[in-house]
């Protein structure tokens, strides 16, 4: 991850809880998070099936994701978030919005010059990065004191996979901070 693209999610975060843009409530929504820091709207490939007359599925055909994407329309210079909800729990859908959001917050569109953006290793481990953040702020989980994955699961409403995602992370920033200089 470049050190630059992690600063700012990291400083954006904490914007985002200190200055009241989300509530210290978990699990997180990050649908209510989608209009208040960018010009961001959300729809579910359900909605977006029925405003175009279609079926889910074929949302998924099209947009080729069979869980979100993020749009960029220059024109108007707002951005679209869809996630597939349909057969999703909550904590995947969570997440998925979440890592749409990331793509926005690391400023991924102002590297390319187009309205979706291309398979790219590097800015999907970013966007993972932004979702772990929000949706389990390392400073939550230092106040619970959690002592195992599961715990982080349940309290914030994540994955087991993701809640696995988010302890190691905790743990190496744990010996960072700990280590002697």
């Amino acid at each position: 991850m470049r050190t630059v693209v992690k600063k700012v999610i990291d400083e954006t975060v904490m914007k985002i809880y200190w200055e009241g843009f989300a509530p210290f409530v978990f699990p997180a929504d990050p649908v209510a998070l989608i209009g208040k820091i960018y010009a961001c709207y959300y729809r579910s490939y359900e909605q977006l099936a029925v405003k175009n007359k279609c079926r889910p599925a074929d949302i998924v055909r099209i947009l080729k994701n069979p869980d979100g994407c993020v749009f960029y329309d220059r024109k108007k210079n707002h951005y679209m978030i869809a996630a597939n909800e349909e057969g999703r729990s909550p904590a995947r859908i969570r997440w998925t919005i979440a890592h749409e959001i990331g793509h926005v917050v690391a400023g991924h569109f102002l590297e390319i010059d187009m309205d979706f953006l291309p398979e790219n290793k590097l800015m999907e481990e970013e966007a993972d990065y932004f979702a772990a953040s929000f949706l389990a702020p390392f400073f939550a989980i230092a106040r619970k004191d959690f002592r195992r994955p599961a715990e982080i699961r349940d309290f914030f409403g994540l994955s087991q996979t993701a809640a696995e995602y988010r302890w190691n992370e905790y743990v190496d920033f744990l010996r960072l901070v700990n280590s002697p200089l």
